[in-house]
């Protein structure tokens, strides 16, 4: 895949390819002869240009292979379809023009769309742009929303979401120009590892809630949050990459699902807008596959795990999980609630409750045992309890006692004062 990172050649960076009919000895091209006008002529459009997703992508007369760097005439392949180098046998892509951009590598391919590693002519910079499969946008209204939302989502500048940088119409189809992460997204890393550990997968949901505050804030959705749209840097840092606008459906045409909905919310399901609570579900959902090792809802078409999302709820993480710590479990089954007022009430609590579990893992905090402790109240002293009414037996016995405890008082009280008489009589 490094190789493939390099950027197209200019003309003059490599040797070429022999063209048809050169020397016997030299190395033969496969490609067409170069116009009889020069390398630079202009080459009108393949007449199978126009690509699956809508967009129609210009011809280039000639490019550098991008492992040996020979160059290759283009003049009879199709834009964005595949080829072979002659000298090396590498496999790659036909380059194309999209407006002021050179599509140069294809790097990501789903149902919604695919994303190109592109290089923008006018800036010399790599973008990365988004190419979708939807309907066309010919209304003006839904342009002018497009363009709203891109403007509104281009003034967000944050190190954990990539960077807007154009939105852009080809054909009729919006296309999206953003910034280039260099990185490894997590289904990558998930095929290869088969779970994501605990601390990392807890650590890139805690910079991607970071990321959405950014995006909720401005009244604005990811829209499409799952494994592959997290990519990792070497400093183990998240980044959101393919932003989503409203227009960008995931839906086509005829109002149908793209791809396999593991990590859509339910409500969006039953054609609800996107929304912050959407997002949190979906990240949910991709948490629970990071570190479950399988997704919420399986089935073997994209109608059954439609189904099962719609008519029950996921297992609990920790049935396919145990080893999972109970805050982990407890972060991803409440993201998963089917009732949006059930999960986080925004990105801003997803991340400090996030935050509370790393602290548990890493022993800066306690993390509770058992039920949580009542709260200590300092309460008054128990008033006195009323006593039941006497019995009348009970009350004659009373009296009796105090008659009798009087005249014994009484008796002592009289004989004292006869000893205190005698003395005195003695001594008179």
């Amino acid at each position: 895949m490094s190789k493939l990172r390099k950027s197209v050649r200019p003309a003059a960076a490599a040797p070429e390819a022999s063209p048809p009919g050169a020397d016997a000895t030299a190395v033969s091209a496969t490609t067409a002869q170069p116009p009889a006008d020069g390398a630079g002529a202009a080459i009108p459009p393949h007449p199978a240009a126009a690509h699956a997703t809508g967009v129609v992508a210009q011809s280039v007369p000639k490019g550098a292979c991008p492992n040996c760097g020979v160059i290759i005439w283009f003049t009879d392949k199709m834009p964005l379809s595949m080829t072979s180098c002659s000298v090396c046998g590498m496999s790659f892509m036909v380059p194309g023009m999209l407006d002021d951009f050179l599509l140069i590598e294809r790097i990501g391919v789903g149902e919604m769309g695919e994303i190109f590693r592109a290089r923008d002519e006018t800036l010399g910079r790599e973008v990365a742009i988004k190419v979708v499969r939807a309907a066309r946008a010919d209304e003006e209204s839904l342009r002018e929303r497009l363009r709203r939302e891109a403007q509104a989502a281009a003034k967000i500048c944050h190190p954990r979401v990539a960077q807007v940088h154009k939105l852009g119409f080809s054909n009729g189809h919006p296309y999206l120009v953003m910034e280039l992460v260099q990185g490894e997204n997590l289904d990558v890393r998930l095929r290869r590892e088969g779970r994501i550990p605990e601390r990392v997968a807890l650590r890139a949901a805690e910079d991607v809630t970071v990321g959405l505050q950014a995006l909720h804030k401005e009244g604005l959705t990811h829209g499409d949050i799952k494994p592959s749209n997290i990519l990792m840097d070497r400093e183990g840092a998240a980044k959101l990459v393919d932003f989503g606008l409203s227009g960008m459906s995931r839906r086509d045409g005829s109002g149908a699902i793209l791809g396999t909905p593991h990590y859509i919310a339910p409500e969006s399901l039953r054609g609800a807008p996107d929304n912050s609570q959407t997002d949190i579900y979906s990240l949910g959902a991709t948490l629970y596959h990071l570190m479950c090792g399988r997704t919420p809802f399986e089935g073997a078409t994209p109608a059954e795990v439609v189904r099962a999302r719609l008519l029950k709820p996921p297992d609990p993480i920790g049935k396919h999980a145990p080893h999972l710590s109970a805050g982990a479990q407890r972060i991803v089954m409440r993201m998963l609630e089917r009732d949006p007022a059930a999960r986080y009430p925004d990105s801003v609590a997803a991340t400090a409750d996030i935050r509370l579990v790393l602290k548990e893992l890493d022993g800066e905090v306690q993390a509770p045992v058992g039920p949580a402790p009542a709260a200590v109240q300092v309460c008054a002293p128990p008033a006195p309890q009323p006593q039941p009414a006497p019995s009348p037996s009970r009350l004659r016995r009373t009296a009796g006692y105090v008659i009798l405890s009087v005249i014994a008082v009484t008796e002592v009280a009289l004989l004292l004062n006869g000893v205190r008489e005698r003395a005195v009589s003695r001594h008179g």
